[in-house]
């Protein structure tokens, strides 16, 4: 609570795309077809490579950006949004001999998107970057269908702008400390655009 912080960007600045090369890997199915080439910030070899392959939005929907890899959603402030969480699930129990199978099915987008209206003060918008397993044969497919090939992948940095850089926002922790306060102002020093923001929870949580 003392150290963290909260960094804004301008989503219209916050990537810088270009053309980048696919290069699949070795496979020996026949459904697998990528382009040569997408127009996007995120690096090729992370797009595609032997663990997974990263999904395509509709790219006529106004919230994907990065040639339609990246989904970009504001957050919904909800009274109810626990409830609307359960809403999005389908729980299928299957009867079976002195045991019940139970199946949950979900779409990626519907979750992580709403919060408390307790939240709400933070005008929160998220990244949504939906990857799933790479079969390299039939075999691999059907593990990938049955849940027993998950991906080895835990995280995928995509670069920010130098402009988007230039022009961020810090909010503060709301008990940050003297010390952190200079600590972040002095990091900062070499974006002068950069503003630094004290929480508006400063003074209100002990």
């Amino acid at each position: 609570m003392e150290t963290g912080v909260r960094i804004e960007f301008d989503t219209d600045t916050m990537f810088s795309p270009g053309w980048k090369k696919l290069i699949a890997p070795t496979h020996n199915q026949e459904i697998c077809e990528f382009p040569p080439f997408l127009y996007t910030s995120i690096r090729s070899e992370d797009i595609l490579n032997s663990d997974h392959s990263l999904c395509y939005w509709n790219g006529t929907d106004s919230d994907t950006i990065c040639d339609s890899i990246i989904k970009i959603k504001k957050i919904e402030y909800l009274d109810n949004f626990v409830e609307i969480y359960k809403s999005k699930l389908k729980i299928d129990d299957i009867n079976k001999i002195n045991s019940i199978e139970r199946n949950i099915l979900y779409h990626p987008k519907d979750f992580g998107f709403y919060k408390s209206k307790y939240w709400e003060f933070q005008k929160e918008i998220r990244l949504l970057i939906y990857s799933s397993p790479f079969p390299k044969d039939e075999n691999e497919i059907s593990e990938i269908v049955s849940g027993k090939r998950e991906l080895k992948t835990t995280s995928i940095f995509v670069p920010l702008s130098e402009k988007c850089l230039q022009n961020i926002k810090i909010i503060l922790s709301p008990k940050v400390s003297k010390g952190s306060s200079i600590i972040v102002k002095a990091l900062l020093s070499q974006y002068p655009n950069a503003v630094v923001v004290d929480s508006c929870l400063h003074g209100t949580i002990r």
